[in-house]
């Protein structure tokens, strides 16, 4: 009996305990509140939370609301018929709209204690903060330990500051601030307007100390002048990250970043960096889980440099590099009206690319689960110069290199407008390394000698296992001295020169290279590939390779190399060549034949 006696009072004191968590409401009749304020104050001072706010449909104009220091988490929901309503009506929101000066919403926690506000079916508008204000944060000012979560149905929109239209974040480095964005939130149309060195973060302002968690929601069509049109990060203590979960009842990329604009109408080369995104110093981790789907779309924004992603690095010999990793990223239709269309980058910046997911469905065929497509760098005032479609990275002198590490990544249809280089451009000792990826249908279009790839004078380039074809470019890799490193390669587009050596650069590849004409090491038959891009059973791609000098790792679709296809003699080894290992074929004929013209 005594272990009964026992539990029964445990189980009520957590049964009280339990309930002690509150409901406020606020409205003019049958609510426990008549203003937001006193509703908020009443859930701040209560311990006991977390606590729910529950407003009505329609509009609340207010001339700010703040929340300091709570005692306890609090969810503010909107769209509710009644205060006596058990659940919002669906589709019904609240409007919160700024009629003063001001941000909408100030959330400050100074104690040691994370605090969290969640607003759903929320739209915070109409704020405007002082444009010289490096706070920022017309819709929220996110101060210190707290946190603030867009939920479900939140809109941040119509909102302008100096710095972070949308939402400020600046913490300390023991209260760490902090924006969630899930629920399928929006944070649209805000502006970040300041002069000088303000005018960062359209959408979202990391000032320091800060973290920008993106889970399931868009940032879109936002706009600001100098930096970040989506978001900024404005120092090494701040960060983005994202982390999309795999719905199942929604097949497109959880994460959106589209429409963004950094930069005036006008070009100027001092301002417009990173349309969607831009970084100095901070590191930006776009993960995905395990799946064969786009995760996150970086979309259709446009900078003066960098159209979708802007990143600078520390300029000091042993300062610590910044990393940008994407994974599982559709990152297209951008636009740099100078350099970079998709990416830019300068001084230590250590970019990768990848996939987690066997292989995406993408129209009528298939593609690595990681694509940059359809990006234009157009080269204001420096036409015929290199501007690169997908990617331009460099370094000053003393500066350690910057490095793009590019893997199980399709390159399809970028474009450098009156400019040289069809997809990406290393300077100073920053170097390429790409492994594993697809190159189709990219074009260059200045009048000089084009091509899809340029090394930084020197450098060595590593091009291993990747799969080109059908480029409109002069040469398909440049090389101003360095090592090419393209074993595993096809290299397959007539029209094109496959390489253009200066300055003593030479060809490395152990006789494992298919290319349209000879080169040294190369084979000079058609790989005849599917539209998969993977090599059929009697290709001279077959079982070419081994892994003397470079290990073949997973493929273009996180198959193993080295599958080795009864009937095919290997060349040298059990690898294909290319950015596909062909695990379909079991058996040729018997007689090790294979394609031989």
């Amino acid at each position: 009996m005594k272990p009964i006696r026992l539990f029964v009072p445990l189980f009520l004191l957590i049964a009280c305990a339990a309930s002690r968590a509150a409901t406020y409401s606020v409205g003019p009749v049958g609510c426990t509140h008549v203003s937001l304020a006193d509703a908020l104050a009443a859930a701040a001072a209560n311990p006991a939370g977390p606590h729910l706010i529950k407003l009505r449909t329609g509009e609340l104009l207010t001339g700010g609301i703040s929340l300091d220091e709570p005692a306890a988490d609090i969810t503010i929901e909107g769209g509710y018929a009644s205060c006596g309503a058990s659940a919002p009506t669906p589709d019904a929101r609240m409007v919160i709209r700024q009629i003063n000066p001001g941000s909408v919403l100030r959330f400050d926690n100074a104690s040691d204690t994370p605090r969290r506000l969640e607003l759903r079916n929320v739209t915070l508008t109409g704020g405007s903060v002082n444009t010289s204000d490096v706070l920022g944060g017309g819709g929220a000012l996110v101060l210190q330990n707290a946190t603030l979560v867009l939920g479900a149905g939140a809109i941040v929109e119509g909102n302008v500051a100096g710095n972070g239209g949308g939402v400020s974040l600046f913490g300390v480095p023991s209260r760490v601030a902090k924006l969630v964005l899930d629920g399928a939130a929006v944070i649209d149309g805000n502006q970040a307007v300041g002069l000088g060195g303000l005018g960062a973060g359209g959408g979202v302002f990391a000032l320091d100390n800060a973290e920008i968690r993106l889970v399931y929601g868009r940032i879109e069509d936002n706009t600001a002048r100098r930096a970040g049109g989506g978001v900024a990060l404005n120092t090494a203590r701040t960060t983005l990250v994202a982390a999309p979960p795999i719905l199942t009842d929604y097949l497109l990329p959880p994460v959106v970043l589209a429409h963004n604009t950094a930069g005036r109408a006008t070009f100027a080369t001092g301002e417009g960096f990173g349309g969607a995104i831009y970084s100095k110093q901070g590191n930006i981790t776009i993960g995905a889980p395990a799946t064969s789907r786009f995760t996150t779309n970086i979309s259709t924004n446009t900078a003066n440099y960098g159209g979708a992603i802007y990143v600078e690095g520390a300029a000091g010999p042993t300062d610590p590099f910044t990393f940008v990793a994407l994974r599982n990223t559709l990152t297209q239709f951008n636009t740099a009206k100078g350099k970079g269309g998709a990416f830019h980058s300068w001084n230590a910046v250590d970019w990768v690319l990848d996939s987690t997911g066997l292989r995406c469905p993408f129209g009528p065929r298939y593609s690595a689960c990681s694509a940059v497509l359809y990006n234009t760098a157009y080269n204001s005032t420096t036409p015929g110069s290199p501007g690169a479609g997908a990617g331009y990275i460099g370094n000053d002198s003393g500066s350690q290199r910057g490095i793009f590490r590019f893997a199980r990544t399709l390159f399809e249809n970028n474009r450098d407008d009156d400019g040289q280089v069809a997809v990406a451009m290393a300077f100073g000792t920053s170097e390429l390394s790409f492994e594993r990826c697809i190159f189709l249908d990219n074009q260059a279009d200045a009048s000089g000698v084009t091509t899809l790839l340029a090394n930084a004078p020197g450098i060595n380039l590593r091009f291993v296992y990747n799969t080109v074809v059908g480029n409109d470019v002069d040469t398909l890799v440049y090389m101003n001295g360095g090592v090419l490193r393209n074993q595993g390669s096809i290299m397959w587009s007539p029209g094109s020169d496959v390489w253009t050596a200066t300055a003593g650069a030479t060809m490395a590849n152990n006789n494992c290279l298919i290319a349209h004409d000879m080169v040294p090491g190369a084979t000079v038959l058609d790989p005849r590939l599917a539209d998969d891009f993977m090599p059929p059973a009697d290709s001279p791609a077959i079982d070419a390779c081994d892994n003397l000098d470079v290990t073949a790792g997973i493929d273009a679709y996180l198959q193993a190399p080295g599958y080795d296809i009864d009937g095919v003699d290997n060349v040298w080894g059990p690898n294909d060549l290319g950015a596909v290992e062909n695990h379909d074929a079991i058996f040729l004929d018997g007689f090790g034949h294979r394609y031989t013209d």
